[in-house]
């Protein structure tokens, strides 16, 4: 079921599936920020549906192309200047994330949006339209591994991360978290916006599902994402799977919807 970035089965599971632990749903998690946001579109409640699992989550990372002549995240601060970062559009990592910071850091990222994907961006990173971005590790460690490891000018060099990585390019990187730590306002702001990271493709059923087949569902998904040959499969074809339970995502369903109305004015420009 596709349409309105899979808000139309978002809908669909919560209002319209039969609860019979027949019809599973999976949609963007990032909807789940929508409706902390107050999204009117949304028409679903986030700590009603039975939340399965999730077979990944994201780690964003911000990265700076080296011929701009900065490294690290102090230097592009104290730079105090305009830094044009690569987009596709509203909603992407790569366009929220650096108006986040700017928001949150005082940085003056300049989004440039309109790119159709992530190997475009790269593109007009080499042609020095944009000197940067922001996406995921899942993805850049792959996508753009030769200029991970050009030489000169044409490196292009990750300066902030969400998590701990333990790969070279970026296991000694700063966290956003700890960068944001001395200000509990902007550290919620941040924390609501990123949790959608942690159950990025998740799978649920509609309210009134007799919570004994949400469970049998829960453990042949956790099963499932543990088993060897099924691992082995995803490895083949760069799968990373990182596995979120049911019982985490209602955790941080519940977090973000609790979202303190100063947090929630931060991210109004969302």
């Amino acid at each position: 079921m596709t349409g309105a970035g899979s808000l139309i089965a978002a809908n669909y599971t919560y209002n319209s599936a039969k609860p019979d632990g027949l019809f599973v749903g999976t949609w963007n998690g990032a909807l789940v920020l929508r409706q902390a946001l107050g999204d009117k579109a949304v028409r679903f409640d986030g700590r009603k549906l039975g939340w399965i699992g999730s077979p990944t989550k994201g780690t964003p990372v911000c990265g700076i192309m080296a011929y701009t002549g900065l490294k690290t995240l102090d230097e592009i601060v104290a730079s105090n200047r305009e830094i044009k970062m690569g987009a596709t559009g509203p909603g992407s990592t790569y366009e929220d994330l650096p108006q986040m910071l700017n928001l949150t850091l005082g940085t003056k990222f300049k989004v440039i949006s309109g790119y159709e994907g992530t190997g475009t961006i790269l593109v007009a990173m080499r042609r020095r339209e944009v000197e940067g971005g922001c996406w995921t590790w899942e993805s850049m460690r792959t996508t753009a591994r030769p200029m991970l490891e050009a030489k000169g000018d044409d490196r292009l060099i990750p300066y902030l991360i969400h998590r701990r990585w333990d790969e070279p390019e970026v296991k000694d990187l700063p966290l956003i978290t700890d960068v944001l730590s001395k200000d509990p306002d902007k550290l919620a702001a941040y924390k609501t916006w990123v949790a959608t990271y942690e159950f990025q493709r998740p799978y649920s059923v509609p309210p009134g599902t007799p919570k004994e087949r949400v469970e049998l569902l829960r453990k042949a998904f956790a099963d499932t994402l543990k088993d060897r040959e099924f691992l082995a499969e995803a490895k083949k074809v760069k799968l990373e799977v990182t596995y979120t339970a049911g019982e985490e995502i209602d955790k941080y369903v519940d977090e973000m919807l609790s979202i303190s109305p100063k947090a929630k004015e931060l991210l109004s420009f969302l």
